[in-house]
């Protein structure tokens, strides 16, 4: 892993600006800089770590993500300690 030098919002003074995740429809697990202070309105800095993907991957990422958040919704599998599980089905 290579040493990155830090990147700086442009608030007064300036700070260090953090590296997020981006989960949106059209970025995806794509890595950016924001503003400290961006939830809040901050200073409007932001700039991308990596290169945007191609829309293939882009679309499959976040196919990916939906599908682990409908899962995660329904999930009604309980996992014991022996790492075995038992699924409780609904009452028909």
């Amino acid at each position: 892993m290579a040493y990155e030098p830090e990147k700086l919002c442009w608030c007064r003074p300036r700070r260090k600006a953090p590296r997020w995740i981006s989960w949106s429809r059209q970025n995806p697990g794509r890595r950016y800089y924001a503003c400290v202070d961006a939830m809040h309105g901050g200073c409007g800095f932001l700039e991308w770590h990596d290169d945007p993907l191609p829309k293939f991957l882009s679309d499959l990422i976040g196919d990916l993500r939906d599908e682990v958040h409908r899962l995660r919704g329904e999930s009604s599998v309980g996992v014991f300690e022996d790492d075995s599980a038992v699924v409780a089905l609904p009452e028909a």
